[in-house]
């Protein structure tokens, strides 16, 4: 187990390693840790140009043993990629699936410049699976909307959102569109299925033509159950006597 100072030595050595990050980033990739947790980074890959993730934002997360740098950390990519499982975590030489590999050395820097090698290389691993240039691409176009889902990418890469907006406002805007029916979809009661027959192309003259007949049936079968109940409470008093004459 590490020490409190050697915990620090090792936050102290990943607080350089951003600061040499941000005056030196690697080419397509951006990269920050959490505000709260020093151990555990996320990053941006952009698609490279030329390939078949072109095009693509792919979102993922190191996470680092408080013992780093003399330990690996492990690696995942959240975005729906066709290489890479999504939030599994992928077998890499500088990944905590090979310990004895690791060199103390590497760097965060070093370790993106791995995961953006290994993304366009076809050698299989644990974490990874196999896919056509046809799902690559189509996963490419729809990475930055499926980004765009998870709170936590928004709020840490804020600036890389409203860029692909800028350049992107079509999309953005269907983006934009589907998350506004998803909010209402979220909805229950009336007023949810109220919307969703809206957007169906049911008005509201159609919405009570529907719901007319159907109270008609409810008070309908209500009745007989009134019914029913009050003829076997009448019954049952006379059962009883007759019972009691029995015995």
């Amino acid at each position: 187990m590490s020490t409190s100072s050697e915990r620090r030595q090792n936050l102290q050595r990943l607080q350089r390693e951003l600061k040499a990050l941000m005056n030196d980033p690697v080419p397509g990739v951006h990269a920050t840790p959490l505000p709260a947790n020093m151990l555990e980074w996320h990053y941006v890959i952009q698609g490279p140009e030329g390939s078949a993730y072109q095009g693509g934002y792919y979102h993922g997360i190191i996470k680092f043993p408080q013992e780093y740098p003399f330990k690996p950390p492990s690696i995942r990519m959240l975005t729906p990629s066709g290489r890479f499982e999504p939030n599994q975590r992928i077998c890499l030489s500088m990944s905590d699936f090979h310990p004895e590999t690791w060199n103390c050395m590497w760097s965060v820097s070093s370790i993106l410049q791995g995961v953006v090698s290994f993304m366009l290389d076809n050698a299989p691993a644990i974490g990874t699976i196999n896919t056509s240039e046809h799902v690559k691409r189509q996963l490419a176009r729809t990475s930055m909307q499926t980004n765009c889902q998870c709170k936590q990418f928004t709020e840490l890469f804020g600036d890389l959102v409203e860029q692909w907006r800028g350049e992107n406002p079509e999309s953005a805007t269907q983006q934009q569109q589907q998350q506004q029916q998803a909010g209402g979809g979220g909805g229950s009661g009336v007023g949810g299925a109220s919307g969703e027959l809206e957007g169906a192309g049911v008005g509201d003259s159609d919405l009570r033509g529907a719901i007319l007949p159907l109270a008609i049936v409810l008070f309908v079968a209500l009745g007989v159950l009134v019914w029913i109940f009050m003829g076997d409470v009448m019954i049952k008093p006379g059962a009883h006597t007759g019972a009691g004459g029995e015995l």
